[in-house]
């Protein structure tokens, strides 16, 4: 009784701090002055982290004698270490996130660059270091948890039956809290560049539930002859019972919501906010990807665990159960299910990065707007190419399971088209409205980069075709021969039509250079 009696206490001083710290910086951004004094912030701000660390600290290790649990050595180390160091990154991530991102307004720089700055890095490396230390934290107790996981949660035990009942819904709970997170990260952008909060709200609440349909309508076509096929009509609907796919549900989504936004906001700029949006889908993917964790489903196949002794314990545990072997029973030959879902997330979060901050950024001189768009679409379409071959052969979709990576290479493909037809679109507009230039290096620059991507296009497409006239066909996704050259192929087609923007610009420069002489 007493341990619980002190957890509580320490747990209510922990949400103390906390929120004071918070309040503390929201009254920073919300000052009227118009540079952003930190001196006397920073002296009200320690106290209350180091308040919040030692609280949340304390809190963690007294769940070791309310749960009566006797740790191992080892174990209470990584718990108490891992707590302060959790609960130290997390609380500086929130607090300079929330200065960094609130202190300046629309057209006002109230802190000074270098100190801007340096509250992005703190942010950034705060909360990579909080993802880090709550893994090392969750260690010291993951050996006494149930597995599967989902069954510590649910009302019933019955996490592997057919209908799933009694649990409660992760993967909504995951994609719910993926697309809130997304949709308050996109407000703030589109805040800072149109002064004004809300623009998405309206656009959630009506692309978010087409998302979810459109990858309902996506299944059921991919899945119709293996489980729709002579069942009641009513299955189609039967949501609740599993079966989503985020292609399409990215696909309608995505259309929805651009149609949607431009019909309620008039003056904004689509494609800036297409830009904006688009890409963060992928943290929202990634964020539902813990969906399928928890749900031990869309892994892939069983592979030695000594490859993995590296993940954290609880998610090495929870990658023994799979709803597609039909059984709670783990896999105890030293083998794990594949997680798909942890490489998809990963791989997911830096096309973020790739798109947003270095196409969107650093190389915004050579991209338009709405590029971004595209770009989504051939890295999703891509990861999807590359980890279709991977899943658990439960998980494919289609009568030969060709459903999800067919579509996938398509993705590639339309992405690449997109931004050729893009760029070629937006020369046009420019030009009609007197804002294209066209310099003198245009023409050695595009012919440059339209060699460099043509002959490794080529390169692709010729070895694609070679690697698929000596692979032998089998109705199977995996990386055999042949399905290794088409995967090669789809890539040199789409190097190719990216090369088309240079050839584009190349035939530009040619014809601007001709109207320049007959003047």
């Amino acid at each position: 009784m007493l341990p619980m009696i002190f957890f509580i206490v320490f747990a209510v001083a922990a949400v103390l701090c906390f929120a004071l710290s918070v309040r503390k910086s929201v009254l920073l951004v919300n000052s009227p002055q118009k540079e952003l004094g930190f001196k006397g912030f920073f002296k009200q701000l320690i106290p209350l982290e180091i308040g919040f660390a030692v609280a949340f600290t304390m809190m963690m290790v007294l769940i070791y004698p309310w749960a009566k649990i006797t740790p191992k050595p080892l174990e209470a180390l990584q718990g108490a270490i891992g707590a302060i160091l959790f609960s130290a990154s997390i609380v500086i991530a929130i607090n300079t996130f929330i200065v960094h991102y609130y202190g300046n307004k629309p057209n006002e720089q109230r802190i000074p660059t270098n100190i801007d700055n340096l509250l992005f890095k703190v942010m950034m490396i705060g909360f990579v270091m909080a993802v880090i230390t709550f893994f090392v934290c969750t260690n010291g107790y993951a050996e006494y948890w149930s597995y599967p996981l989902v069954n510590a949660f649910s009302i019933k035990e019955g996490f592997v039956t057919p209908d799933k009942s009694g649990n409660i819904a992760f993967y909504a709970l995951c994609i719910l809290s993926g697309a809130l997170f997304v949709y308050f990260l996109c407000d703030h952008k589109l805040y800072m560049e149109y002064g004004k909060h809300g623009m998405l709200e309206s656009t959630f609440l009506v692309a978010f539930p087409a998302g979810i349909l459109g990858a309902r309508i996506f299944y059921v076509i991919g899945n119709w002859q293996t489980e729709f096929a002579g069942q009641p009509l009513w299955k189609i609907f039967a949501i609740w019972q599993g079966g989503l796919t985020i292609l399409g549900g990215a696909i309608m989504g995505i259309v929805v919501g651009v149609l949607w936004f431009k019909w309620r906001n008039k003056g904004a700029n689509i494609l800036l906010v297409i830009d904006v949006v688009v890409p963060t889908i992928l943290i929202a993917q990634a964020i539902g990807r813990w969906g399928n964790f928890f749900n031990c489903e869309v892994h892939g196949e069983p592979i030695n665990e000594s490859y993995f002794w590296w993940l954290p314990t609880f998610v090495f545990k929870n990658a023994h159960y799979s709803t597609g072997a039909g059984n709670v029973s783990p896999l105890t030959d030293g083998t794990l299910y594949l997680p798909l879902f942890l490489i998809e997330g990963i791989v997911n979060l830096f096309g973020f990065g790739l798109l947003a901050h270095v196409f969107g950024k650093k190389l915004r001189k050579y991209t338009e707007l709405g590029d971004l768009l595209g770009g989504y679409i051939i890295w999703y379409g891509l990861t999807r190419v590359l980890l279709e071959p991977l899943r658990d052969a439960n998980y494919n979709m289609g009568v030969d399971g060709y459903w999800s990576w067919i579509w996938s290479m398509v993705f590639v493909i339309v992405g690449s088209l997109m931004i050729l037809g893009n760029h070629i679109v937006q020369y046009f507009i420019h030009k009609k409205q007197g804002k294209t230039v066209i310099i003198s290096s245009t023409f050695k620059n595009s012919q440059i980069s339209l060699i460099v991507l043509g002959i490794a296009g080529l390169i692709q497409i010729i070895a694609g075709a070679i690697m698929m006239a000596t692979g032998e066909f089998k109705v199977s996704i995996s990386y055999s021969l042949f399905n290794g050259g088409i995967i090669v192929l789809v890539l040199g087609i789409s190097t190719i039509l990216i090369a088309g923007i240079a050839l584009f610009y190349m035939i530009q420069s040619i014809a601007h250079k001709k109207e320049m002489a007959n003047e």
